[in-house]
């Protein structure tokens, strides 16, 4: 695993977080919005959490703290959101 590679899944984690917890503010100001994007955004947080455990088994040593890193960050967002509404 190179450094590059685990920059850009650090930076799309970030921005996945970013887009979930918008759409759970979202969600909790207009109770008639289409819940698309929030659904959207919980298979997204799904999906790099998943893809976050390769990465993390793959990975050298020094790697691999940012990157549990960014999957706690997921799953805080993965509980907020589930206790969000």
């Amino acid at each position: 695993m190179n450094t590059n590679s685990v920059a850009q899944t650090l930076n799309r984690v970030q921005e996945t977080i970013d887009f979930a917890l918008n759409e759970l503010m979202e969600v909790k100001i207009v109770r008639e919005n289409d819940p698309t994007d929030y659904a959207l955004a919980q298979k997204q947080l799904d999906d790099l959490s998943i893809e976050l455990e390769t990465l993390i088994e793959d990975s050298p040593i020094e790697e691999r703290a940012s990157l549990i890193e960014a999957q706690e960050k997921i799953r805080e967002v993965q509980e907020t959101m589930v206790r969000g509404i």
